[in-house]
């Protein structure tokens, strides 16, 4: 599934640049745009909460790869 590349920037906007998983980090970890799609300790992309339901900023969340990798697969 390609999630279009202006839904993931508003994603990103409201997150501010930080891991969404709050259970994992209460103090949310601050990313760099840079790094997405790197499978690594600072790399990060983007998920689908609600993969039936439309492809909105809203159904997106930004995860730092570790996060990324136990929530589900990256799109």
């Amino acid at each position: 599934m390609r999630i279009p590349e202006d839904k993931v920037k508003q994603a990103w906007s409201r997150a501010e640049g930080k891991c969404e998983n709050y259970d994992r980090h209460p103090s949310p970890k601050k990313l760099q745009w840079e790094n997405r799609g790197r499978k690594d300790d600072i790399g990060w992309d983007v998920s689908v909460i609600e993969p039936d339901d439309a492809i909105t900023p809203s159904n997106l969340r930004i995860l730092c790869w570790p996060c990324l990798r136990r929530v589900r697969k990256p799109y």
